[in-house]
Parts: C-alpha cells; structure tokens; sequence
C-alpha cells in the first residue's frame, strides 16, 4: 500500500470523524455502564478488525503481530472498564499510533487503502469523548465487567 493523495487522506479522516460521531450518538443511548462498555468492546473490535484482516491475506507474519495488538488493545479495554477509564483513552490513542505506524504507507496490503486514515480520525474522536464522559460512568469497582450484566 503506497501513501494515499491528500484529497483522499482528507475524504478518509471525514469519513472516519463522521462515524464516530455516529457511535457516539448511539452510544450516548446507552446506560451510562453499558455505554462505558461499548467504547472498551470498540477497542477490542477495532482491534480485531486488523486480524480479520491479516487472515483473509493469508498474512501469517502479520497475524502475530496483530494478535499481539489484540492482547494490547484487549488489556487496556479491561484496565479501561476495571481501574480508570483513562486506560479507554490511552488505548484508543495508541490505536492510532497503530493504524499509522504500522499500516499507512507500509507494506500491508491486506490492509484496505482508506482504513488507516479513517481509523486515525475515528480513533482520536472517541479518545475525545470518552476523556470528556468518562465523569458520568460509574466508578471503577462499580462498572460491571464484560461479563457481568448491567441491571435495566
């Protein structure tokens, strides 16, 4: 994959800003626990998106190296929801040092060409919001883990 044009690179962080103010106004639905849970799921979605990928390539090398940021990115959710969601925040921050680092103008064509650029807008939205919402979860102790339900 080579470095997109500038027009494209501009279409792709709107394309990812747009959707993630998409998933903030669904999350905003949500109990404020279950929205807490939903960005910390999105973490481990995004991700996971990136070993979907790897595998459809028959990518292998690559594969390890996504796996690992699943266990990266899977750990900072659970940290997120368990001790301060500031580990939400750093780990969609480092989602893009991630996506740029390691997909956008390197040699992963496995990876689609506008994903990187709108994972970065997407990622640094929702690190936004999420550091300005984060006051209205409960506190760590009191959040529900991922396999705990939330009461109605």
């Amino acid at each position: 994959m080579s470095v997109r044009p500038l027009e494209y690179l501009v279409l792709d962080l709107l394309v990812g800003a747009v959707l993630a103010l998409a998933a903030i106004r669904f999350g905003r639905r949500l109990q404020p626990a279950r929205e807490h849970r939903f960005y910390a799921v999105g973490l481990i979605a995004a991700a996971f998106i990136y070993v979907v990928f790897s595998l459809r390539a028959d990518a292998y090398l690559w594969l390890a190296v996504e796996g690992g940021g699943l266990v990266l990115f899977g750990s900072l959710a659970y940290l997120g929801l368990t001790r301060s969601a500031w580990f939400l925040v750093a780990g969609w921050l480092a989602h893009v040092v991630w996506d740029v680092g390691l997909h956008y103008g390197m040699n992963t064509p496995f990876v689609p060409a506008p994903y990187p650029g709108w994972c970065l807008s997407f990622d640094v939205v929702i690190a936004v919001y999420i550091a300005v919402r984060r006051k209205k979860w409960p506190r760590p102790g009191a959040a529900p883990t991922l396999l705990q339900p939330v009461s109605p």
